[in-house]
């Protein structure tokens, strides 16, 4: 049985999905399933998926995701190459009496 995205059936009934992950992505995979104590693969995936969703929209919010991965989003990449980072250590802040 094929599904396609937005097919009423596969959102209703559920789908199986194959997964491939490489050596370092299964790795990953396995610290979380021991984080987690879960043993099975498709267990840690969903939950982790759940976890995803939460802390992504309770920390930004949907429409600040939406703007932020909106591919028309017009992001000038010439002028991004050229920004330079400084970096500032030992910084102290002024204590002296006012």
């Amino acid at each position: 049985m094929n599904y396609t995205v937005g097919e009423k059936d596969a959102i209703e009934q559920g789908k199986i999905i194959n997964v491939r992950m490489n050596a370092e992505e299964y790795k990953q995979l396995m610290v979380m399933a021991k984080t987690l104590h879960i043993s099975r693969d498709s267990t840690v995936l969903k939950k982790l998926a759940m976890i995803g969703q939460n802390v992504i929209l309770s920390t930004f919010g949907i429409d600040f995701m939406r703007w932020l991965l909106d591919e028309e989003r017009i992001v000038n990449d010439s002028k991004l190459d050229k920004l330079t980072i400084e970096k500032r250590e030992n910084v102290t802040q002024n204590t002296g009496n006012m």
